[in-house]
């Protein structure tokens, strides 16, 4: 089967958010002002409710051209400094995990304030704040102190891309299926599978059905002691993986005996009025350290 835990060719699902390399000066402690124009390409909403307007997601360089980290951009709803802090540690909670998967030990949540799309010209302020990997745990290091007082106080109005909203009821819709389909892999169902599979995919691993039993079997594991749970939910946009680019990705943290801890990703988009599983993608732990 494709996009399963083995080593099947796979076209990997990746987050279709898009940027330039910052410096490491932006990296560690940059405040001052920035031009924008740029709007949401994802927003992502996490366990709390909380919905993020992400804006970049890419690696960060040194001078020489060296990868010293990650950030993750997105636009802020309040230039409260406890608020930020609160919205970065759960951000972290929820895509920490990946980022361990990639082999990540720094990263770099940036949250982006005074942006207005309707502007022709825009000077938003940075507010970073650095997470560490320590002892399998992702701990703040680097917060800009309290006393700055460039960022001022108070919530501010959510900024949508107009040509593609946040769609509440979608995400929900689709997050629906996703976790039915997860609750037939814990449960080795594989009819059920089938049954949630857009027509191209299930055709696709009918294809393959004997690689396909084989991967339900050991991720359900002898008795069915597998469990999940959702890390996030994302409505994306410029996705080459999904029709027409656009559609949901839900992220589930994954626990199944001898098939280990593993990360989950369930790419979603409408056929016929329904939303229906697209593809899949199943990585281990294990095979990643």
């Amino acid at each position: 089967m494709r996009a399963m835990a083995s080593r099947a060719p796979l076209a990997v699902l990746v987050l279709g958010l898009l940027g330039a390399a910052p410096s490491r000066h932006s990296l560690l402690a940059d405040r001052s002002t920035q031009q924008l124009s740029f709007v949401p390409t994802s927003y992502l909403a996490v366990s709390t409710g909380r919905v993020f307007r992400v804006i970049w997601k890419g690696p960060v360089t040194d001078s020489a051209g060296a990868k010293i980290g990650s950030k993750l951009t997105y636009l802020g709803d309040s230039r409260d400094h406890a608020v930020a802090r609160h919205a970065a540690d759960e951000l972290m909670l929820a895509m920490g995990p990946q980022f361990q998967m990639d082999g990540e030990t720094h990263v770099v949540v940036l949250e982006m304030l005074d942006f207005v799309p309707s502007r022709a010209f825009n000077l938003a302020i940075g507010y970073p704040i650095t997470f560490s990997l320590q002892d399998g745990r992702w701990r703040r290091v680097m917060v800009p102190p309290e006393r700055t007082k460039t960022i001022g106080s108070g919530p501010i109005p959510s900024i949508d891309d107009p040509a593609y909203p946040f769609d509440p009821a979608a995400l929900a819709a689709a997050a629906h299926v996703a976790e039915q389909w997860m609750a037939a892999l814990d449960a080795g169902n594989a009819g059920a599978l089938l049954a949630k599979m857009s027509d191209h995919y299930a055709a696709e691993v009918s294809a393959n059905g004997a690689r396909f039993e084989r991967f339900v079997a050991s991720r359900a594991g002898p008795n069915s002691s597998a469990a999940h749970r959702e890390l996030y939910r994302m409505q994306a946009q410029a996705n080459p993986s999904l029709p027409g680019g656009r559609g949901v990705l839900v992220m589930f943290d994954v626990q199944a005996g001898s098939f280990g801890h593993a990360l989950e990703q369930v790419g979603l988009a409408q056929e016929r009025g329904q939303w229906r599983v697209w593809n899949f993608v199943s990585q281990s732990f294990k095979k990643s350290m």
